[in-house]
């Protein structure tokens, strides 16, 4: 049996725009076993110096072809699926959180360049300002970026160091902000090493999606695909827009690492009730009572588990 497929970002418009990338329509086939699932994704290809695609999962995820195969199959990404990848490497195993393979080397000492797209012109402030007199939440890319850097490194371990973009290939690894004039948001999925993105469009520059993007980054995938999801939300199948069901799929919990946090509500990682909703009617629900002032797929600030759970990941 061959299924179909289509995996989107989460958001994004019908297309996507080329800020310093290129993308392209592709697919991979999936053998589980029973059957072969087939899956349109999105293909995104970097700059020569970054020639290895990277593929959409989830929706603003980016992660490997060989490592997307292996999270739809449910199989764990070993030290010897990394070194059979050209470099840079494989990312690392899907999950709650990544496996080690994932982890900064140094989480004290995250690089990144800033790309010419997403610093703020004197015409981007000035723009900025007039949309922020009717939303407050948005904000200059250069402005919001830094500003999710900011508030990571306040509340965890974690540091990020600027460098010039000249000695970026000096780094076994470290981040490109990118952005463009879209509503595309999305990142690698932990440590890659080489270039990797992290991209803050037009239609999404606030801190809550920088903090999401980052915490992608950091290695966090997506709150709803933990392997204990189904005792904590309700997922209504019927509602989802045609080709997007895998981007509510469940780890098994021998891909995942919760890193001693428990399910939250609450997490800038979670989805919210109307993903990728065909007839906006929910796609999910919590099923447990919900803690007071909690807001599901809330993208305005870090809560306490994802905090704790970047800091027990890098023991800090």
């Amino acid at each position: 049996m061959l299924r179909y497929g289509l995996l989107i970002c989460l958001l994004a418009s019908t297309s996507f725009g080329k800020p310093a990338d290129s993308f392209e329509k592709t697919s991979i086939e999936i053998n589980n076993g029973e059957n072969i699932e087939k899956y349109e994704l999105e293909e995104i290809r970097g700059p020569e110096s970054s020639p290895i695609p990277s593929y959409f999962f989830q929706g603003d995820m980016l992660m490997r072809k060989g490592t997307l195969a292996k999270a739809l199959e449910g199989k764990d990404v070993t030290k010897e699926d990394n070194r059979a990848c050209a470099n840079p490497p494989c990312a690392a195993a899907a999950g709650f959180i990544a496996s080690s393979l994932a982890k900064w080397p140094n989480p004290r000492r995250i690089p990144y360049v800033m790309s010419k797209s997403a610093k703020c012109s004197v015409f981007g402030r000035i723009s900025h300002f007039f949309k922020s007199l009717f939303d407050k939440s948005k904000k200059c890319h250069e402005t919001a970026i830094r500003d999710g850097i900011k508030e990571w490194e306040r509340k965890t371990c974690i540091r990020f160091v600027e460098i010039d973009s000249d000695d970026a290939s000096k780094e076994d690894g470290y981040i490109e902000f990118t952005s463009g004039k879209k509503r595309q948001c999305y990142a690698h999925v932990g440590f890659i090493g080489g270039r990797q993105v992290v991209n803050i469009d037009d239609g999404c520059s606030t801190t809550g999606i920088v903090l999401h993007e980052l915490g992608h980054a950091l290695g966090l995938h997506h709150e709803q695909s933990r392997p204990d999801r189904d005792s904590y939300v309700r997922i209504y199948n019927e509602n989802i827009k045609e080709g997007t069901e895998l981007n509510f799929k469940k780890y098994s919990f021998s891909e995942v690492n919760a890193v001693g946090t428990p399910y939250d509500y609450g997490s800038i990682m979670h989805y919210n009730l109307y993903s990728f909703s065909k007839n906006k009617r929910k796609t999910l629900d919590a099923i447990r009572p919900v803690p007071s002032g909690t807001d599901i797929g809330q993208r305005k600030y870090l809560s306490k588990y994802d905090i704790q759970a970047v800091k027990n990941y890098y023991g800090c």
